[in-house]
């Protein structure tokens, strides 16, 4: 497509456009063209600003950490906490646990009458403004390797690292296995 813009005798103008059935003559008003254009153009600018004002930062702060105690012979455990972020999206990315020798992010979901855990390896999505909870039969910080059983009164510590807010530590409690 071709087009072309002529000014006439009184300052008007006028277009004409080549499309595959010739040319075709049309008016223009200008100021017309220079009221849309100029809506338009303050349009993307606004968008563009609002591309690259930074997003809020993340106010982070994890509580409530727990897990079940454990019996002997028993080398891998579940740990539970909440998370709350009073700020910008963040992501949980990794959990380290001294106390066993992997903490892995699980989700578990019912899938055909069969309880499936998944390991996410991308970690954990942490909305602004929300209240995450790893609770059972959900998200969850899966604990291997454990050396020793972990007994019923005692608490052990428990690193977050999350992608905008750094480290948060946090005390996981044992309780009682029958408990919650």
């Amino acid at each position: 497509m071709s087009f072309a813009v002529s000014f006439g005798a009184f300052g008007e103008l006028s277009g004409e456009a080549m499309c595959t059935t010739g040319w075709t003559h049309f008016p223009f008003d200008a100021a017309i063209y220079r009221t849309e254009h100029m809506r338009q153009f303050f349009a993307s600018v606004a968008l563009l600003l609002a591309a690259c004002t930074p997003s809020k930062a993340p106010d982070i702060a994890v509580e409530h950490g727990w897990a079940r105690a454990t019996v002997a012979g028993q080398h891998s455990a579940a740990a539970y906490l909440t998370i709350v972020n009073r700020g910008g999206d963040d992501r949980l990315v990794e959990v380290s646990v001294p106390r066993a020798g992997h903490a892995m992010l699980h989700s578990s979901s019912m899938d055909g009458g069969v309880m499936r855990m998944r390991d996410l390896s991308d970690g954990l999505a942490i909305p602004a403004g929300t209240t995450v909870e790893l609770a059972p039969n959900g998200t969850h910080v899966m604990l291997s390797g454990l050396a020793a059983p972990l007994l019923a009164g005692e608490e052990f510590p428990a690193t977050l690292r999350f992608a905008r807010a750094g480290t948060k530590d946090l005390a996981i409690k044992v309780v009682e296995a029958s408990a919650r």
